[in-house]
């Protein structure tokens, strides 16, 4: 049985370019990021010039975590390594 991401308690807030990525986490501080593997070297390089957004959690969307359990046992063990204040 596939699962939804978004039915299992995440909030999830889409974002369809690196530079509208940046602009969400700058806004609501999210506890981690999914991103995909084209997007990640930019998305990394403007999490380390920006100390705002440089600490979130990034997980990256692979051929290994395309299984929505695997992926959503990724994202549960990224948020308890990196408990929020």
């Amino acid at each position: 049985m596939r699962r939804d991401p978004a039915k299992l308690r995440f909030a999830v807030a889409p974002a369809y370019s690196v530079e509208e990525a940046v602009k969400v986490m700058e806004a609501l501080r999210p506890n981690l990021i999914v991103a995909r593997l084209a997007d990640e070297p930019v998305l990394r390089e403007q999490m380390a010039s920006n100390p705002a957004i440089g600490e979130i959690p990034l997980i990256t969307m692979t051929a290994k975590n395309d299984d929505p359990a695997v992926l959503i046992e990724e994202i549960r063990a990224a948020l308890r390594s990196h408990p929020q204040d």
